[in-house]
């Protein structure tokens, strides 16, 4: 856990003048101006360390239990379910679950019980906004700690056993496995530090909200960046902060865990642990579409009103993605034979664009598009791409950058020597990280919220803006319709760009 080099040294400097500054922030708002500002500063800390310890208990043990589960394969494409369903949806379903009047109080006759009421003094609040959060982000935490675990040597543990029995091996493990349970979990605390769609949800003032706010009040650029700046070093702290534990893993043959005799109970222990980021939302959308005049009269007056606002978020959607894909590929390709300073400076400025707050992106492209002979661009879908290209774009650079650096340099030799050129050797090894960074940038841009709400012209409203809107301030009859119009919206491209791509595959690998 200590710093062992001097990069890691400065990087834990920094880190600590960082978390200085924001605790003198949040100071100097306590004693000068009577607590009041301070509070979204220190909800927007509650609501972070309490989504990455949620993280990091969700996906750590999600990570352990499935290798041990019956029909692993199943239970490792569940395990990245959460992800694929917006955070803000699954706190319209943990609030329409155990909230007032919600499903689990009707069931259990505490309407309008006492339990009910302390209930619903902890759901609107900045712990359960943080809970559930981590909840959704947590295959952040469950793909860190599954590579680690396939890295991790086979008789590494065998031999902590032999020496110092169940505890040796288990202390082994655990040290093993902490970078990559920091690593996830330190993501999961930058993104819950700027977002705030789903904390307004439960009505918890956090600061990414009062930076939109201080500019949508009084246009005060200033001030906006001025709220934004703690949000920042806290993100790029949290990214950071894994690196100080980090160590290279040993050589030497690698674990393939199989099912063991309770496996069963396993799969039980992974079902239970996507109770809260999966099947919770989908379990309320069935309720709702159900509740009223049944799910196809829902689904026809919702969509009807909503399939506007579907088309402008795949326009932009698919635009973002794919300009994402392309300049991935020309960041990537030069740095395929950088050294490592060099790739480590652009994944240091991914990370500081990724730790921007949505609302401070859409502040400052109004600001710079506000100028004349832009006004079309501002008045368009494009500005909104353009922010979700800034915000998502560092995603794609690196997925590609990885995957690039990874393709064997002999087959490009053997290219060039044959007189052909190496792009189509390396586009076909790159063709998985492609589709994964296309799929993961279009489905981030089509349920953006932060800065398409700043950015979205007139009467060129955006599906997710609506769907937020019509949680917190209508909780309506087409709240439900809205709701699986987006995930239809935002799921049916990617699996049909996937199913296309692994037919292709398939038919290619046959032919051949």
């Amino acid at each position: 856990m200590f710093p062992r080099t001097h990069a890691q040294r400065g990087l834990a400097l920094f880190l600590l003048l960082a978390l200085i500054y924001v605790l003198r922030v949040a100071l100097t708002f306590t004693i000068e101006r009577d607590m009041g500002p301070a509070r979204p500063l220190l909800a927007t800390l509650v609501v972070a360390g309490t989504a990455g310890l949620s993280a990091a208990l969700f996906g750590g043990l999600y990570a352990l239990i499935v290798r041990r589960a019956a029909a692993r394969p199943l239970w490792l494409a569940l395990g990245l379910t959460p992800l694929l369903i917006p955070p803000f949806l699954s706190v319209v379903a943990w609030r329409a679950t155990l909230g007032p009047g919600g499903h689990l109080p009707r069931l259990l006759g505490w309407e309008a019980g006492g339990p009910s009421i302390l209930m619903q003094s902890w759901i609107y609040s900045a712990p359960s906004a943080g809970f559930i959060l981590g909840a959704s982000w947590s295959p952040l935490v469950f793909l860190a700690v599954s590579a680690l675990l396939l890295r991790l040597p086979a008789g590494q543990l065998e031999a902590a056993r032999l020496a110092r029995g169940v505890w040796g091996e288990r202390r082994v493990l655990w040290r093993a496995l902490l970078p990559g349970v920091l690593l996830g979990a330190g993501g999961v605390v930058a993104l819950s530090a700027i977002e705030f769609a789903g904390p307004i949800l439960l009505r918890v003032p956090v600061q990414a909200e009062q930076v939109s706010l201080a500019f949508d009040a009084e246009r005060d650029s200033a001030g906006a960046l001025q709220r934004a700046v703690p949000l920042v070093l806290l993100a790029v702290a949290a990214l950071a902060l894994p690196l100080l534990s980090w160590v290279p893993p040993l050589p030497g043959a690698r674990t393939r865990p199989s099912p063991t005799k309770g496996s069963w109970f396993a799969a039980l222990g992974c079902a239970l642990l996507l109770l809260p980021g999966t099947w919770l939302p989908i379990l309320d959308l069935g309720i709702r579409l159900t509740r009223r005049s049944g799910v196809a009269a829902t689904l026809e007056s919702s969509w009807a009103v909503g399939a506007g606002d579907a088309g402008n978020s795949l326009w932009v959607g698919l635009w973002t993605a794919t300009l994402a894909v392309g300049l991935g590929l020309l960041i990537a390709w030069p740095l395929r034979r950088a050294s490592r300073p060099w790739v480590a400076l652009v994944f240091g400025l991914g990370a500081v664009l990724v730790a921007i707050p949505p609302a401070l992106w859409g502040i400052g492209l109004l600001k710079l598009l506000n100028r004349p002979g832009l006004d079309p661009l501002l008045d368009s879908l494009a500005c909104v791409s353009l922010a979700d290209l800034l915000r998502f774009g560092p995603l794609a650079v690196g997925l590609l950058c990885l995957a690039i650096r990874s393709a064997p340099l002999a087959r490009e030799e053997a290219a060039r020597l044959a007189g052909r050129s190496p792009w189509p050797l390396t586009l076909r090894h790159l063709a998985p990280a492609i589709l994964t960074a296309w799929a993961l940038v279009y489905l981030l841009s089509v349920t953006e919220f932060g800065a398409s709400a700043l950015l979205a012209p007139p009467g060129k409203a955006l599906l997710a803006v609506f769907v937020v809107n019509e949680a917190h301030y209508g909780q309506g009859a087409d709240l439900a319709g809205l709701t699986s119009l987006l995930l239809v919206t935002a799921l049916v491209p990617p699996l049909l760009a996937g199913s296309l791509a692994a037919y292709s595959w398939r038919t290619r690998g046959a032919q051949a």
